[in-house]
């Protein structure tokens, strides 16, 4: 199976699934792992397209101010999940995050990174 690394825009041409990896190692040695499975939407009969989808992890005290922020940005939110933080949470994030998978339609990749980032480095994680 092929390997992406996030902390970076990857582009994924075929379909097929793709592991990742964050490339930060967190306290402990926790370090994110999953999977990506890109389906051809005309064959699943998905009914949205989507250009681009990412996921941000956000603490869940945070998860209302900062999806406003992203929909005043441009992004379309298609889900939020809340789960406990396996690391038991920081001092400034408690210990339930909030994962929020995102959407843009019509947008250069070097604008959704540019506005990605200015959210996502106003999170308070170390």
């Amino acid at each position: 199976m092929p390997k992406a690394i996030l902390g970076r825009p990857i582009a994924f041409i075929n379909t097929g699934n793709f592991l990742y990896a964050d490339t930060v190692e967190y306290e402990g040695g926790f370090v994110m792992t999953g999977n990506v499975t890109v389906v051809n939407q005309n064959s699943s009969g998905a009914t949205n397209t989507f250009d681009t989808v990412g996921a941000l992890m956000v603490p869940s005290m945070m998860a209302q101010d900062v999806i406003g922020e992203m929909r005043n940005a441009g992004f379309g939110i298609d889900s939020m999940h809340n789960f406990k933080d396996l690391r038991g949470g920081q001092s400034d994030t408690e210990d339930e995050q909030t994962l929020v998978v995102w959407t843009t339609v019509g947008k250069c990749l070097d604008g959704i990174t540019s506005q990605h980032g200015k959210i996502s480095n106003s999170l308070p994680y170390e």
